[in-house]
């Protein structure tokens, strides 16, 4: 008994032990996992590990240039280095509740060879004893918390909360962007048991230059579940700012939530939302001390789930400490059942520069306005917001337009374009900066942008059924000048959007065809003059890899017919296996009766007659609403793709501008050179022939009807004592070219040297920065307006 009792206690002891060592050594795969730099796709493929760290550059001018690295980028005398830096893997050590060491990330300024710090960097920069350790000491950078409500028992400071402060097994890597730029990452484990649960994750925390040509560093941080369960988490990311050698500056709202920034009297820096996954809500606050600065403490409740500085929709410059000591936080929005496999990404954008130089910072943006959950779907109308602002020092940047080359799967609406101004103003742009048969939106917006000053296009645009299932990718571009750095050379600066669309087992197409009735051969855009007749095909398609059918019984088709165009008869409906064949009205809603199985189509016929003006341009398709699918599912509203008619027989400009704009100007008794802050409306020429044509403007100040004049006071405004009055930047052979300011009066003045053929759209030869005005130094106080006058002639 006493034998069978023994040997029976020491099994259930063994039991235990080797209950316990199985967890353990489970827990401890988890950990020790063998950092590679490919555990996360980030975009980037040539990822090199390195023993040291390696500096990256961004130009920014002759003598400037943004830099980045992790750790370490000065020496003892204050000058940049290409980084060298050996313990950026070290494992990061907290000194106190905010003092971390080792793998900090560092964005500075490079003004020709000179360090110019963004943060705080304990000891001073050109010391004997400069010390890696201490770069951005008293900074957490990225921080996690695992509950909305978490305050912390010391508030959420840097030693419980940093991210780097629970990484094991990191590793530094360099690789190369698209555009050649370096980047650098440090990637490693991720493990914390609170009482909140057990977390494990890989995490990569990342530097690149934004690949929109914008002087702005990205610093972002992925994210990947590798616990054994779903995981829920808050984001932060806290800074101690320092700008060149002053700590005591005030922290400021960039404006319409957009971020923070500082400035020094020379150097400006600026954190930006305008990058993917930026965050959402931030504080501008002061640095208290290692002891007590709580990170969250400003915003509501002192919680991640509280809101911060954005919450009182602040104006550019609006102070957000009191300047004692700058710092500022970020936060993104609480992460809800991340799966396991699964990956989270936050971003900000940082720049710095120096006056007078501008930072344009692009954002590209959409919203859902049919789903109400959040996902995409074939069938929904999107509106995208296009938005540029100039983050610039003492600086002005002049946007002359806005391109966005519309991807397969969406369909613009050319009649929902429009234009925000740098005043928030909101006005149409005519529909003919869209051109259909390249399928590229070219919005001119032409204003001149100072610091904290931005612009936006925005429009409509509806997923079509070759979208479904797929991620669309969406490239805006900005263009325009610095005047006091491009010398006139434009610049093009990008951002992107990605649109990932639901699958949907249903699978179809729905098309649209046009031609002149005098034409055999169908295409997506067609001619013809007043009274020619136009016929349009459409259609609807059941793909033969769908796995449900098409119910009509309640679909309703329409065409959209355009002012400018009227239906002539009926619209045909032939079916593809030839069992019905019908005819109904063109312009009402029309109820397809039939079911269509997987490859059977329904094509429908009608005809238009044009009674349009001519020199316009008519855009039209179709719409399939209220259909169903044989197992329940409702389609919504389908759209075809967009097909034009193009009205010809004219020769002149359908557009022209209403307003050049130079702004206001203190003269001080001194001669002044103004150029147009912005241009309102568009030239636009219709030439349907063949003849090459010139296109020139002029102005007259002696006449009283057209001179620029007070209409006050009747006071004229009198030209400088040199050559005229009025000057245009004359382009050679494309508006591209830097060009040579020429005076405009009463002969004409070209806008182009070389002539031009057929339509027209030629707003960026008149476009902001384009025009000059010279001011004589008695010039009297007023409102002067005046009038100009164009002219097409054939060209000699």
């Amino acid at each position: 008994m006493k034998r069978g009792y023994q040997k029976s206690l020491f099994l259930s002891l063994f039991f235990a032990v080797f209950m316990f060592l199985s967890v353990f050594s489970g827990a401890e795969n988890v950990q020790a996992a063998t950092i590679t730099g490919k555990e996360i796709d980030d975009g980037i493929t040539d990822w090199t590990s390195q023993g040291n760290s390696v500096v990256g550059s961004k130009t920014i001018n002759s003598k400037l240039s943004l830099g980045y690295t992790f750790g370490l980028a000065n020496d003892s005398s204050g000058n940049v280095t290409n980084g060298n830096d050996t313990s950026v893997v070290n494992p990061s050590t907290a000194n106190g509740y905010n003092n971390i060491s080792y793998s900090k990330m560092n964005v500075f300024l490079n003004d020709t060879g000179n360090y110019v710090g963004s943060v705080f960097q304990s000891g001073s920069t050109n010391s004997t004893n400069i010390k890696p350790e201490n770069v951005s000491l008293t900074s957490p950078d990225f921080g996690i918390v695992f509950s909305k409500s978490d305050k912390g028992t010391n508030g959420i400071n840097s030693k419980d909360y940093s991210v780097l402060m629970n990484m094991t097994g990191k590793k530094y890597f360099t690789g190369t962007d698209a555009n050649g730029n370096k980047a650098s990452k440090i990637v490693g484990n991720y493990s914390k048991t609170d009482s909140y649960g057990t977390h494990n994750f890989v995490i990569e925390i990342l530097l690149r230059v934004s690949p929109g040509n914008a002087a702005l560093v990205q610093r972002e941080m992925y994210v990947k579940n590798t616990s054994t369960s779903a995981q829920s988490f808050g984001v932060f990311f806290g800074e101690d700012t320092k700008l060149g050698k002053f700590d005591t500056v005030r922290v400021k709202d960039l404006g319409n939530k957009h971020g923070v920034y500082i400035e020094d009297g020379s150097y400006k820096l600026m954190v930006s939302n305008s990058v993917p996954d930026g965050f959402t809500k931030y504080t501008g606050q002061d640095y208290t001390s290692a002891s007590s600065m709580n990170w969250l403490g400003k915003f509501s409740d002192k919680t991640i789930a509280g809101t911060g500085d954005e919450s009182s929709n602040n104006n550019y410059g609006q102070n957000l400490s009191t300047g004692s000591d700058s710092a500022y936080t970020l936060a993104w929005p609480y992460v809800t059942d991340l799966q396991v496999g699964e990956t989270a990404h936050f971003g900000s954008g940082m720049g710095v520069t120096e006056s007078p130089y501008s930072v344009p910072t692009p954002k590209k943006s959409f919203t859902n306005e049919t789903s109400t959950d959040g996902k995409n779907r074939v069938g929904d109308k999107l509106k995208f917001t296009l938005g540029i602002g100039n983050f610039g020092y003492q600086s002005q940047w002049n946007l002359s337009n806005i391109k966005d080359k519309i991807p397969a799967g969406l369909q613009i609406d050319p009649s929902s374009i429009k234009k925000i101004d740098a005043n928030g103003t909101t006005t149409s742009i005519d529909s003919s900066a869209y051109d259909a048969t390249t399928k590229t939106l070219n919005a001119p917006v032409n204003t001149a942008l100072t610091d904290g000053q931005e612009a936006a296009i925005t429009f409509e645009a509806t997923i079509t059924s070759d979208a479904d299932g797929a991620t669309i990718n969406n490239t805006g571009d900005f263009l325009g000048t610095d005047p006091n750095e491009d010398n006139g050379v434009i610049k093009t600066y990008s951002a992107s959007v990605n649109i990932p669309v639901e699958g949907n087992p249903y699978k179809d197409s729905f098309t649209q065809e046009i031609k002149n009735s005098k034409d055999t051969n169908w295409g997506t855009s067609a001619k013809g003059t007043k009274g020619d007749t136009v016929d349009f095909k459409n259609t609807y398609t059941v793909l033969s890899n769908s796995t449900d059918s098409f119910q009509g019984r309640t679909a309703t088709f329409k065409p959209d017919i355009p002012a400018g165009l009227t239906a002539s008869g009926d619209a045909t409906f032939t079916f593809s296996d030839g069992s019905q064949s019908y005819t109904s009205s063109a312009n009402a809603g029309t109820i397809i009766m039939y079911e269509l199985k997987p490859g059977d189509s329904v094509t429908v016929t009608y005809s238009a007659t044009i009674t349009g003006d001519a020199g316009s341009t008519l855009y039209n398709d179709a719409t399939l609403s209220n259909g169903k699918t044989s197992s329940g599912t409702s389609l919504g509203t389908l759209t075809t793709n967009q097909t034009t008619v193009n009205i010809e027989n004219l020769i002149g400009f359908t557009s022209i501008p209403t307003k050049i704009d130079f702004g206001t100007v203190h003269m001080a008794g001194k001669e002044k050179t103004l150029s147009n802050i912005s241009t309102e409306g568009q030239l636009i020429v219709n030439n349907s022939s063949e003849k090459p044509y010139d296109v020139t403007v002029s102005y007259d100040n002696n006449d009283q009807n057209t001179q620029l004049k007070d209409p006050l006071t009747g006071t004229v405004l009198a030209p400088s004592t040199d050559s005229g009055l009025l000057f245009l930047k004359q382009r050679t052979s494309s508006d591209t070219d830097s060009g040579t300011w020429q005076s405009v009066d009463t002969t004409g003045t070209k806008i182009r040297n070389d002539a031009f053929t057929g339509n027209q759209d030629l707003t960026n030869y008149i476009g902001v920065g384009d025009w000059r005005l010279k001011l004589a130094p008695t010039t009297n106080p007023g409102g002067y307006s005046g009038k100009i006058t164009w002219n097409i002639s054939d060209s000699i």
